[in-house]
């Protein structure tokens, strides 16, 4: 693969010459983008699109590796291996199985904002006008050509000519061609960092047996304790108050639950409860980070007045299958207390008449409700409004 190194030309001398430089290798070039959407950030979501949805039969299963940065607990890691009769191993070539994570992987990737020359087209100019490049000795400009690789991609910082300097300068030339070399290629220039070559090439040809580690969390509490109404309004009453020992068993609770069946009740706890979570020094144990991989998206904790926070909440709980009738209720209640009273003043002793039971969620999102069709829904959301039609 093509490897990407960063050059650095020093300071010019008195005589305004290139006194030095540095060629400081990247990685191995992935690919060029002028814009952050193609950077390194969709470079490592093309493999993590390809693995998120991967589901293992564990049964099937004999060895698992696990790659470093994994808000996986040693502790749940161990129930699986007990529940499947599997084994942790450090050979990442002879597992069955990889567990990895989106940080792990992100972690493998690096871009830099830059121009961009081919090592070719760099050798061409340099030896086109060698001689009249500017280094200081001969010595210093042969062993700089004989560094460039003309497969590679070079990136470059150049010294800087001020305009005064240029008539008098014998690096202005060089200085402008580099200039025109590189011309129209600033941008992302994505690499893979430098010794994670092999382990990125074995993920991405392995994409069949690489699961995340949200997955085997999910995997080792499925048969854990599901959190329902009743649990749900106990862990509210531990977190609304200020003992600092009901928050930590509060939070132990929700970090060994069935995960997959509570994740409605347990997205509408960080929403209203993640300044307590906070707080608590649960907050970075191992085993609540996996938690918080995976549910802190639902905090917004920014501008409750506002309609926002509790759209988006919404909208990311249904993506994740999560809706249900109770949670879309209670954020409802809060929208009718947070902002419609609140902010707009509209209570009791108001000209105005809105009740609480005229808010609702449009008819295409609240037939999400994972526990309730749309029928169901609206039939409960419009009970009693056409009790008065004479048909």
């Amino acid at each position: 693969m093509k490897k990407i190194s960063h050059i650095r030309i020093d300071g010019c001398s008195v005589k305004y010459n290139i006194n030095g430089y540095n060629i400081d290798p990247l990685g191995t070039y992935l690919f060029s983008s002028n814009q952050w959407q193609g950077s390194s950030k969709d470079t490592t979501d093309i493999i993590l699109k390809s693995i998120k949805d991967n589901k293992i039969d564990f049964d099937n299963i004999k060895t698992i590796y696990r790659t470093p940065k994994l808000s996986l607990p040693r502790e749940k890691l161990n129930v699986v291996n007990d529940k499947y009769d599997t084994k942790t191993i450090r050979d990442i070539n002879k597992a069955d199985c990889i567990i990895t994570s989106d940080v792990y992987i992100k972690s493998l990737v690096s871009s830099c904002w830059q121009n961009l020359v081919t090592g070719q087209k760099l050798l061409d100019m340099l030896n086109a006008y060698k001689g009249r490049n500017g280094f200081q000795t001969i010595a210093m400009e042969n062993e700089f050509i004989d560094s460039i690789v003309s497969e590679d991609y070079y990136t470059f910082t150049q010294p800087t000519v001020y305009y005064w300097e240029r008539k008098k300068s014998n690096t202005h030339e060089f200085v402008d061609r580099l200039d025109l070399l590189s011309k129209n290629s600033r941008g992302y220039h994505s690499y893979l960092n430098p010794g994670d070559e092999k382990v990125y090439n074995l993920l991405n040809n392995n994409i069949n047996k690489v699961v995340l580690d949200k997955y085997v969390n999910t995997i080792a509490t499925e048969d854990s304790i599901i959190i329902d109404t009743k649990v749900y309004e106990q862990l509210k009453s531990m977190f609304s108050s200020r003992d600092q020992e009901n928050i930590v068993l509060g939070m132990e609770i929700i970090a060994n639950c069935n995960i997959e069946e509570s994740k409605g009740f347990i997205a509408l706890l960080f929403f209203n409860h993640t300044q307590s979570f906070r707080e608590a020094k649960s907050w970075s144990h191992v085993n609540f980070k996996s938690i918080r991989a995976k549910f802190e998206k639902y905090e917004l904790s920014y501008a409750r007045h506002n309609i926002h926070p509790y759209d988006h909440f919404v909208k990311k709980l249904i993506e994740e299958k999560g809706l249900t009738k109770f949670v879309m209720d209670a954020i409802l209640d809060t929208v009718y207390k947070c902002v419609v009273e609140s902010s707009f003043g509209l209570n009791a002793d108001a000209v105005f008449d809105f009740k609480r039971t005229d808010l609702k969620l449009k008819p295409n999102f609240a037939e999400k409700c994972i526990d309730k069709n749309l029928g169901e829904v609206i039939e409960n959301e419009t009970k009693g409004v056409f009790s008065d039609l004479p048909f």
